[in-house]
């Protein structure tokens, strides 16, 4: 009987080695790699600006929007309070620099009366005090004059001693007066000008020096309140791009903690695709080079890309991928992104990805090389007999995993 199940399995397992090194002579024979690859999903996640309650959730799964809907409102009531409060306080500030200014103006009025009487006032102490001087001057210069003429009389015995001593007091004395004089008349020339700076900075810096403060306050006080205005507007959630929703994380009533993703927003046609290379066809994938793009699904139309990024070491292949599901894969992923004016995709799409060094090279030759649709085509023309080849490849390991359950099966 075993012998019997083998002679039956024996055809079945010639076919599956021929089918075998078929893929593998193939695999060399054709420059093109054809990888498969499925469309990424290009998600974003708006976040929770701060703890708050939801208010409401104007959006559900599946839903279209446009940058800039509103999608989710948090509980702004504290801090639109705070708000009010914030007004209010600004209003009063903008209500108290007119009414210092009233007063300061009626202060000022009086403080230039007063300094303007002042400097008057040393103005005519100062007149006063240099006519005096000037008087006395002379006065001491023609007694001076005196005493000399008067002393060449006593010295020729025409005149008494006595009234020299008389003149000379007298001298004396005013020329101490003189020395009084000029000491008075130089300190009220400084009080004057001190008096006539003080009336200048109270008629040009007054009114600025008194309100400046108030100005101040004003102006910190309209920044905190756009900081409030701001942090309210970040509550209304809303679409950073088009989009289409998928899972929304909370509902009305729920908590949301800072930074927490309130919901889902993936792109309409993503771009962005992963492929998987084995260790074979890694070793000749680089970052740059073209891809024809065709999907899995007849009708579809032929897209271009170019590989962008390359995985950093060899991971699980996806069960969708793999030649005998119940067999584990490694593979490098690729990553590229399709070309500008391309046709979008749908997230987890299946599509086969061709790159050729061939195809790379000529396009960078100059002005012959082909378009990528010609490219394209002409890498889809080598596809049948690569496909094939991977096909019979399952098929192969397939058939090899049947006949070693078989073995395994107890005999009867």
């Amino acid at each position: 009987m075993r012998k019997q199940r083998l002679r039956k399995l024996l055809p079945w397992t010639a076919w599956g080695v021929a089918l075998v090194l078929i893929g593998v002579l193939s695999d060399g024979m054709f420059t093109t790699q054809v990888l498969p690859a499925e469309a990424l999903a290009d998600v974003v996640q708006p976040a929770a600006p701060r703890t708050s309650l939801v208010e409401r959730v104007l959006i559900e799964p599946g839903q279209r929007v446009k940058a800039g809907d509103l999608l989710v409102q948090l509980d702004a009531s504290d801090l639109e309070l705070e708000l009010s409060v914030q007004r209010l306080e600004l209003e009063k500030l903008v209500l108290q620099v007119p009414a210092e200014k009233s007063v300061l103006a009626r202060e000022t009025s009086e403080s230039l009366a007063q300094r303007q009487r002042l400097k008057d006032e040393l103005s005519l102490e100062v007149a006063r005090l240099q006519a005096t001087l000037v008087q006395d001057k002379a006065e001491l210069a023609q007694l001076s004059e005196q005493v000399d003429a008067q002393r060449k009389l006593v010295d020729q015995q025409l005149a008494r001693s006595t009234t020299l001593d008389e003149l000379q007091l007298r001298l004396s004395t005013l020329s101490k007066k003189v020395s009084e004089g000029e000491r008075l008349t130089a300190q009220a020339q400084s009080n004057l000008r001190s008096a006539h700076a003080r009336l200048k900075d109270v008629q040009q810096g007054g009114e600025g020096t008194i309100t400046a403060p108030l100005e101040a306050q004003a102006r910190a006080q309209r920044e905190r309140i756009a900081q409030l205005e701001m942090s309210i507007e970040r509550l209304a959630v809303r679409a950073p791009r088009d989009g289409v929703v998928g899972v929304v994380t909370l509902q009305p009533g729920d908590t949301a903690q800072q930074g927490m993703a309130l919901v889902q927003l993936h792109a309409v046609m993503p771009r962005r695709l992963v492929a998987y290379a084995d260790e074979h066809e890694a070793a000749r994938v680089k970052v740059g080079d073209k891809a024809a793009v065709t999907s899995r699904v007849a009708g579809q139309p032929l897209r271009t890309a170019k590989v962008v990024a390359l995985g950093a070491a060899f991971e699980d292949m996806p069960v969708r991928f793999r030649r005998v599901p119940t067999e584990p894969e490694y593979a490098r992923k690729v990553f590229l992104l399709l070309d500008d004016g391309q046709p979008g995709v749908l997230a987890g799409q299946t599509f086969d990805v061709q790159l050729s060094a061939d195809t790379v090279t000529t396009q960078a030759a100059g002005p012959s090389a082909p378009t990528p649709s010609t490219t394209a085509t002409s890498v889809v023309d080598v596809m049948a007999p690569k496909a094939a080849a991977r096909r019979a490849d399952a098929k192969a390991k397939e058939a090899a995993v049947a006949a070693r359950k078989t073995d395994e099966e107890p005999t009867l």
